[in-house]
């Protein structure tokens, strides 16, 4: 396997038309595509990296902070939509058709002024409030939808990064250089 030449101007032609293609990079950048080690060295890319790393931390605070947001609230019990509604149907004829829990459903939904109207009128009339509210979700079942969101976030990162690496590199996994150790180039007095 013979090495080309790496592309400059004066070589133009050790550049192909395919290989420029394939990694985005003009004839004079092809020596930048060789390996992250190469292109770690650059200003540009590490200004890159910076703000993908920064991106990536505020696209997951923002969505745990969502996630915990959206699964925080509290719901009301059916008992209470029951309580509520009962009271609800003994004035108003329109909902006496309905069963007492979507009586008080569609009053909560449609009418909380009219809802706030008969939980009063229940706490008058029973001496207790009718409202009980639990939450919806347990805080195990929060902590999973926080996973799920992280984990999300995270793949759509690394599709990013694995995307720009095909653009530069024309792989999808580059591989990284080693670097080679510097051997103690001294002699030894006895060599001499």
């Amino acid at each position: 396997m013979t090495r080309r030449k790496p592309a400059t101007s004066d070589n133009p032609a050790s550049c192909s038309t395919s290989e420029e293609h394939r990694s985005g990079l003009s004839p004079e950048n092809m020596e930048l595509a060789k390996s992250r080690n190469e292109l770690n060295k650059k200003r540009w890319y590490r200004l890159l990296k910076v703000a993908f790393v920064l991106s990536f931390v505020l696209a997951q605070t923002t969505g745990i902070l969502l996630v915990r947001s959206k699964t925080e609230g509290k719901v009301i019990a059916p008992i209470s939509l029951r309580l509520v509604g009962r009271t609800l149907k003994e004035d108003m004829p329109a909902y006496r058709g309905m069963s007492d829990e979507q009586a008080g459903r569609e009053v909560y939904h449609k009418d909380p002024v009219l809802w706030a109207h008969f939980v009063e009128k229940y706490e008058k009339k029973y001496v207790i409030h009718p409202v009980a509210r639990y939450r919806q979700y347990s805080e195990l079942q929060r902590a999973q939808f926080c996973t799920i969101a992280f984990l999300l976030i995270t793949l759509f990162f690394e599709v990013l990064r694995r995307s720009f690496y095909y653009v530069i590199f024309g792989k999808v996994f580059p591989r990284k250089r080693r670097r080679k150790r510097m051997r103690n180039r001294t002699e030894s007095p006895e060599t001499h």
